[in-house]
Order: structure tokens, then C-alpha cells, then sequence
């Protein structure tokens, strides 16, 4: 089930981009958050988040900055 990404799942985001050896930091996941909240969200199931994905709205088009899939 999707659900909004939460500033407690940058760890863990952060952890499984690492091990796909993204270059991406805690600072760019927290202004998504909180200028983009919306285009924000995780998949989860019973043990956790499987899925990360941040998008950004622009006039008539989109951005899909995140997909990170465990």
C-alpha cells in the first residue's frame, strides 16, 4: 500500500540508494519533503517499505526525481 514518505524513512531510503551506490544525501530527501510532500511516498507491506519514490509537479508536467525499488 502507498503511503506518504515520512522523515523517519530517509534512513532507511538512504541505506538501500547506498547500496546501489546513489549519491544522494539526507538534505535533498528533507526539502522534497517539505517543499513537495504531496509527490512523496513509500510502498509498503508487513515488514516494511519496499519502495521509495519523490516526483515534483511543474505547470502542465512532472518529475520523477526518486524511484527506488528493494
Amino acid at each position: 500500500m502507498s503511503a506518504p514518505f515520512c522523515m523517519s524513512d530517509i534512513a532507511s531510503f538512504l541505506e538501500l540508494a547506498a547500496a546501489e551506490g546513489w549519491i544522494c544525501g539526507e538534505w535533498e530527501l528533507k526539502f522534497l519533503l517539505q517543499a513537495f510532500p504531496q509527490g512523496c511516498l513509500v510502498q509498503r507491506d508487513g515488514s516494511g517499505v519496499t519502495g521509495y519514490v519523490t516526483s515534483v509537479r511543474h505547470d502542465e508536467s512532472g518529475w520523477i526525481g526518486n524511484l527506488l525499488v528493494a
